[in-house]
């Protein structure tokens, strides 16, 4: 599952991109940024998949959001 929220840090306002494996409720990927972009929520997910090596046929849930409807992901 993926999801994008802001967070209050000494620099001010940021914004997270977190995945989560829903199996173990783990954080797998995230990625922080001051601008809350597709970039942040690809970073996130490449981390995730980088750590866990899904199979083909994993399915990834979000609000489907702009950053998450892009072409880009």
């Amino acid at each position: 599952m993926g999801d994008i929220t802001y967070v209050w840090t000494d620099e001010g306002w940021l914004y997270l991109a977190g995945v989560e494996d829903l199996f173990n409720r783990e954080v797998v990927g995230w990625k922080i940024s001051e601008r809350m972009t597709v970039d942040i929520t690809v970073s996130a997910m490449k981390m995730a998949i980088g750590r866990r090596v899904p199979e083909e046929g994993l399915i990834f849930h979000s609000d489907r959001g702009s950053q998450y409807a892009s072409k880009c992901v």
